[in-house]
């Protein structure tokens, strides 16, 4: 009898390597001894790996990656180090509030907590107070709470962090922590709170599709994120193909080429584009 492949699609080959590349960066000093200027390239290298680990927890927390139970809670533990947050901490304010109340007062990340003013302004206060509102609201009583099954997985990978933390903390010291780990971490975190802006900020209907090859190979097809909406457990290797199906040829109001190019259009923009 053949036995099945551990992975539900061929094609995580890629993200399991994303992560583990992302891990190895980031534990790269603890092996290796770095200059002050190869270090500060390190730290940036790792940040925007935690965020694209970030991408991958996003994408494994909606379709699971593997096949086994317990590989799976195996797998997000190891996700948990790379982001430098619990992998399941995501399922409350992603699947069960953002999905849910999309762009709405109720959206923990909702973009009208960006204000107004010119768009590097707006995109500094909506990581803070993005951040600061799921922080905050998660705990409210009505809230909804992280369904059982997630539970035990919750609890081991929050553990394996604390544990991360306590050996690089009595290896490197406080400064080692802060530039091993810290450093990255709150920077792929800040990255990712940052991008729901940019996908989000002055649409109604749906959200804002990137549709550039560079960057849907390097984020996961993340840029196209309206067709991620709609169907949410579609494997993200499908929407590309989803997306095409549904534009049937005509491009959407709200298609850019490129992220970088609106990025940069609107950090000088003086409201909502």
């Amino acid at each position: 009898m053949k036995a099945r492949p551990l992975l539900r699609y061929s094609e995580d080959v890629r993200s399991l390597g994303a992560v583990a590349c992302c891990l190895a960066v980031l534990l790269a000093p603890l092996a290796f001894e770095f200059s002050v200027e190869a270090m500060a390239a390190r730290i940036m290298v790792a940040a925007f790996l935690c965020f694209v680990a970030s991408i991958v927890t996003h994408n494994h927390m909606h379709a699971p990656m593997l096949r086994a139970r317990a590989l799976n809670v195996a797998l997000n533990v190891a996700l948990s180090l790379a982001r430098g947050h619990s992998a399941t901490g995501i399922v409350v304010p992603h699947n069960l509030n953002h999905h849910v109340h999309e762009g709405s007062r109720e959206d923990w990340i909702a973009p009208l907590l960006a204000g107004r003013g010119p768009g590097v302004l707006r995109l500094v206060r909506y990581v803070a107070a993005a951040s600061a509102n799921m922080a905050v609201r998660r705990w409210a009583k009505t809230a909804p709470r992280l369904p059982r099954r997630w539970r035990a997985s919750s609890l081991l990978e929050k553990a394996a962090l604390w544990l991360l933390v306590l050996a690089v903390l009595l290896f490197a010291g406080w400064e080692g922590l802060v530039t091993i780990l810290v450093l990255p971490w709150l920077a792929g975190l800040a990255m990712l709170v940052g991008v729901n802006l940019l996908q989000h900020e002055g649409v109604r209907d749906g959200s804002r599709d990137f549709v550039g090859p560079i960057v849907n190979w390097l984020l996961f097809n993340n840029g196209y994120h309206t067709i991620h909406h709609m169907f949410p457990r579609l494997h993200w290797s499908r929407l590309a193909d989803k997306h095409r199906e549904m534009a049937r040829g005509r491009p959407r109001a709200h298609d850019e080429p490129s992220i970088l190019r609106y990025l940069a259009k609107m950090m000088v923009s003086r409201d909502a584009r």
